[in-house]
């Protein structure tokens, strides 16, 4: 995994497309590197399930 450094980028991210493919795994790595993530999606159920997953 790569390190996303929070000074370069800032402490939040908006995530779209969270609830499946590259955003899902975007908004891990962001939140496994201490980013504060927002998410926004279509599908509902698949976003709570990828936002009780997040660390």
């Amino acid at each position: 995994m790569k390190q996303i450094d929070k000074h370069a980028y800032g402490p939040w991210a908006l995530v779209t497309g969270a609830s499946s493919g590259i955003g899902v795994e975007f908004a891990r790595q962001a939140a496994a590197n201490g980013i504060n993530v927002v998410l926004v999606a279509r599908r509902e159920e698949h976003l709570k399930e990828v936002a009780a997953a997040a660390p």
